[in-house]
């Protein structure tokens, strides 16, 4: 069993910590949060026969440092926080049951059929931490819509009704929030929605790859057996059982902002495959992996060379270029003068969307 330092428990062993990050898609309240979880947390440690320490996230940013870093044992997260957590040594072992969805509303009398006719409009936003911000600023990416210079103006809210609100007074033009809550506002405003995400896990439950196998058995079958009834630690947090969880479950959200589906009203445009699927099509992983050399070097270690999620359209276009004609000279040093092949059957757009998967490494 692991402390935080991933040592066996001894008789001075410290707790292991449990991060609940429950903003899906406004923020919470920390006592009623503390209240709600810490059901939830006495029962993982009387199965792990061990003190764990509940942590309610309030700084996201503070968060995904320590996950980083193996400091949690245990997270309870949305998708855009635990497909983070997947790239630096957890696994997700159960979900909670439903999903979350983001849609782009307006109002009839707007006049705004799409996100392309929402240029020069006013658009609204969740909380900047939430999922559904995440999955919003997703879909403007993959619809190519810059949020610098394509919106006269944007404005985050800590909470979903005070961003349709906005939306109702006719002070913003578009409004991005979680579907259940704007389909309760569509009953009763006259609007409609323009676009929206795929649908992601709820909030979903990864422990860290330092907990022994057995410990994570242990804890998914306890998980996913436990029993409804005003006892039950789920009792508090208004769901009756939780479901199985697996990574490919958090495929789409791992990489948003550079692949989605966009869905528009009264079309669907279904966007290429994800890029890992077009990767494993081209067999790119018998010669790469995301965090080591093989013949080729680690993905990580190219994103960290172009400049990651910063790198400009330039050198996006070029590296995908690189990526269909092949080559070689640019990594000498660790590949030993071996060339990547070429791959003619990419488009340059496909291309791109690969190379962009890896810049988000």
């Amino acid at each position: 069993m692991l402390g935080l330092s991933g040592q066996p428990n001894g008789a001075q062993a410290e707790s292991l910590l449990f991060s609940v990050n429950a903003n899906s898609n406004e923020k919470i309240n920390y006592l009623a949060a503390q209240d709600a979880y810490q059901p939830l947390a006495t029962y993982i440690g009387s199965v792990l026969d061990s003190s764990v320490r509940l942590v309610i996230s309030q700084k996201p940013d503070e968060e995904l440092e320590q996950i980083k870093s193996g400091h949690y044992a245990i997270l309870l997260a949305p998708a855009h926080i635990i497909a983070s957590a997947l790239k630096n040594g957890y696994e997700p072992i159960a979900k909670f049951p439903g999903s979350n969805q983001t849609v782009f509303v307006t109002l009839k009398a707007n006049g705004i059929g799409s996100l392309q006719q929402a240029k020069g409009k006013a658009l609204a936003l969740a909380d900047k931490n939430s999922l559904a911000t995440y999955l919003a600023l997703g879909e403007l990416n993959a619809a190519k819509i810059p949020l610098s210079n394509f919106f006269s103006n944007i404005t985050y809210s800590n909470y979903a009704d005070s961003t349709l609100f906005a939306l109702t007074l006719q002070r913003v033009d578009v409004a991005a929030v979680d579907k259940a809550v704007a389909d309760k506002w569509l009953k009763t405003n006259r609007g409609i929605v323009i676009a929206q995400s795929k649908a992601t896990p709820n909030l979903s439950i990864a422990v860290s790859s330092k907990m022994p196998k057995a410990d994570q058995e242990k804890l998914r079958n306890a998980l996913l057996n436990i029993k409804s009834g005003s006892d039950s630690p789920l009792s508090h947090l208004k769901t009756a059982a939780l479901e199985p969880s697996s990574r490919a479950d958090f495929a789409y959200v791992s990489t948003l902002g550079y692949v989605a589906t966009q869905v528009t009203q009264g079309q669907t445009v279904v966007d290429a495959e994800l890029p890992r699927e077009m990767m494993n099509k081209q067999n790119c992983f018998i010669c790469h992996a995301v965090d080591h050399k093989v013949v080729g070097p680690a993905y990580k270690d190219v994103s960290k060379h172009y400049g990651g999620g910063k790198a400009t359209a330039a050198i996006v276009t070029k590296l995908a270029q690189k990526v269909i004609k092949g080559g070689s000279g640019n990594w000498n040093a660790v590949t030993g003068g071996a060339a990547m092949v070429p791959h003619p059957e990419l488009s340059q757009a496909n291309a791109e969307k690969i190379v962009r998967w890896v810049l988000s490494q």
